[in-house]
């Protein structure tokens, strides 16, 4: 999934009613993942369009996230790692 499609559809969650903007706070902060920082100016667009994997990410902060014992933060990332699973299996599904 790439960030433009990530966007895409955190925005068509919210405009259909699936999730509220503050539901939405932590898939926001992944829409940075894979943002070159160059320390000059801002990146090109092209980043935005080059696939991601979010779930992998997803999981490395789920493993931080036991590693530390914070439940808070635990509790927050498997879910939004199961709806990104759910929503990426009926994807592929059709």
């Amino acid at each position: 999934m790439t960030s433009h499609e990530l966007r895409k559809w955190i925005n068509d969650q919210i405009l259909s009613g699936k999730m509220t903007v503050a539901e939405s706070s932590p898939y926001i902060g992944l829409t940075l993942n894979g943002m070159p920082l160059t320390g000059v100016g801002s990146p090109d667009d092209a980043w935005q369009n080059q696939p991601h994997d979010y779930l992998a990410d997803l999981q490395a902060g789920i493993s931080g996230a036991r590693w530390r014992g914070n439940e808070q933060e635990l509790r927050l990332l498997e879910s939004v790692w199961a709806r990104l699973t759910r929503e990426q299996e009926a994807t592929t599904r059709g």
